[in-house]
């Protein structure tokens, strides 16, 4: 089997290829006259297992070969998937699923709840990277073939977005703890995994699966091509050698536009710096909230908005989006421009000659934005030593709790998301688990029902300095003319269900 290494460098040869091709102003349509669609993608799944599931840019490998339990639309609102109705009981920690009875997996085995309640006991302990989405879960109960019976310790308010997402693909119970469904899943999707098209790290190919119980995707064939070059990846939109892509770049979709692409936005992601060394383990300097505060005043956001992102975008200065419950409009201006403070700041901290820090820098982030962001700090006396992360490397080192701080988008994934995933002390975005009473006494709170919790936790992130975003940035989704392409709510990236030919 080839290295991570080899991997890595066929990738960046594969890279380097679209990078040089065509760049005329005339937009190809890589699906034009035939039934498939072409994708560039920014990142390679490292396993098809579904306990190793993640959200945002890996979730086309898995729509492709396995079902949800649920599934979300475009908008966010829950459709039937597996499980056809839904129902909970009076205290909510009882979710009823009356699931489908036609559905057999490719390796033959019939669909039913004890392949729910097998997919999830194998999400919670089989080390996945995003296990805690199901924590609340005590078990599954399976009274029946249809019925299957999701038992919760506590009430969970994203348990159907879990279930419509990461925490809710369904493999054949036989294949779950084999080595080899990592890279031969076993599913009941819409596609099957063709093997002689793909090579494991670079390119990806899906053909429509013949048994799939439901209504066909329209496209018979899905290639999903990793290419972590932004620039590569838009000459080939402009070559017509993809259909699709995902871009950071404001300047690369102002470019896509002007030459006939089509750029599908909408606000999923904040962006800005994450301060996961609350405490000061890794870099002592960042235990000091008012060295986080130097760090996040020190930063021109509205200046990168507008000079490099061209005003796309919105700035903040929190992560919950407006509608959600927590969300505060006068904390978008939370952490308004101003070195001197940010001096001032350092200086009562005992660094007024500065601090050094490490800062990741990985493919996927626009250089400019780096730059700036370096800039910022080097005025007012922080030194940076820029790590470079290749793009598979990015996601796994960040949550390995290598770094103390890093800027990098999250998506806007509703109150309870944000809380499970960024924020509470087991989430998978606290890398360093930090535990704060305030933080849990709001959750559990909110748990229960009261949303003025919600509001006094943002409060807390945002006056420690937890996050210190810059901005909610549109996400640019460039796509050639032939293709219809709906946004997904929450998500960096349309999910694999929402892509059509053009009417």
């Amino acid at each position: 089997m080839p290295t991570r290494r080899q991997f890595l460098a066929v990738g960046a040869a594969l890279g380097g290829l679209f990078a040089t091709a065509g760049c005329a102003d005339v937009v190809g349509s890589a699906g034009s006259g035939r039934d498939e669609l072409q994708l560039g993608v920014i990142t390679a799944t490292r396993s098809f297992a579904p306990s190793q599931a993640q959200l945002g840019h890996y979730l086309p490998y898995f729509q492709a070969v396995y079902d949800p339990v649920v599934r979300l639309r475009p908008d966010g609102s829950v459709a039937p998937g597996l499980a056809t109705a839904w129902e909970y009981d009076e205290s909510r920690t009882r979710l009823t699923l009356r699931l489908r009875d036609d559905v057999v997996f490719t390796d033959g085995t019939r669909f039913d709840s004890a392949a729910v309640r097998a997919n999830v006991e194998a999400f919670q302990t089989e080390n996945g990277p995003l296990a805690s989405m199901l924590r609340l879960v005590q078990g599954v109960e399976t009274p029946s073939p249809d019925v299957a019976v999701v038992v919760l310790s506590a009430p969970d308010p994203g348990l159907l977005d879990t279930l419509g997402s990461a925490g809710g693909f369904i493999a054949s119970p036989a294949a779950l703890g084999q080595e080899s469904l990592a890279h031969q899943p076993v599913g009941s999707g819409p596609y099957l995994l063709d093997q002689a098209g793909t090579t494991i790290g670079v390119k990806y190919t899906f053909v429509r699966n013949p048994d799939h119980w439901g209504e066909p995707l329209p496209f018979e064939r899905v290639v999903l091509t990793v290419i972590i070059d932004g620039r590569a990846r838009l000459n080939a939109l402009k070559a017509g050698q993809l259909d699709g892509a995902f871009t950071s770049s404001a300047s690369d979709a102002a470019e896509a536009t002007s030459v006939g692409l089509e750029n599908t936005t909408g606000p999923v992601n904040f962006e800005g710096l994450i301060m996961f060394d609350r405490e000061g383990r890794l870099t002592p300097e960042l235990g000091d909230v008012r060295v986080r505060r130097a760090l996040s005043v020190a930063i021109n956001r509205e200046g990168i908005l507008r000079g490099i992102l061209l005003g796309l975008g919105e700035p903040t200065g929190q992560i919950f989006r407006p509608g959600d419950d927590g969300y505060l409009s006068e904390l978008d201006d939370a952490f308004p421009y101003d070195p001197d403070e940010a001096r001032r700041l350092l200086a009562e901290a005992g660094l007024a000659g500065g601090l050094e820090i490490d800062f990741p820098v990985y493919p996927s982030m626009e250089p400019a934005v780096a730059d700036a962001v370096i800039a910022n700090w080097s005025d007012v006396g922080v030194r940076v030593r820029r790590l470079e992360w290749a793009g598979d490397e990015t996601i796994p080192n960040l949550q390995k709790a290598q770094v103390s701080l890093a800027y990098f988008p999250l998506a806007m994934q509703g109150t309870w998301r944000q809380m499970t995933n960024f924020i509470a002390e087991k989430a998978s975005w606290n890398t360093f688990k930090v535990a704060h009473l305030t933080v849990t006494d709001c959750i559990a709170r909110y748990q229960r029902g009261d949303t003025a919790a919600a509001t006094e936790l943002n409060r807390f992130l945002v006056d420690q300095v937890w996050f210190a975003p810059f901005y909610r940035p549109s996400s640019l989704y460039l796509h050639n003319r032939a293709l219809a392409v709906q946004a997904q709510a929450r998500q960096a990236t349309p999910a694999l269900y929402n892509y059509a030919p053009a009417v």
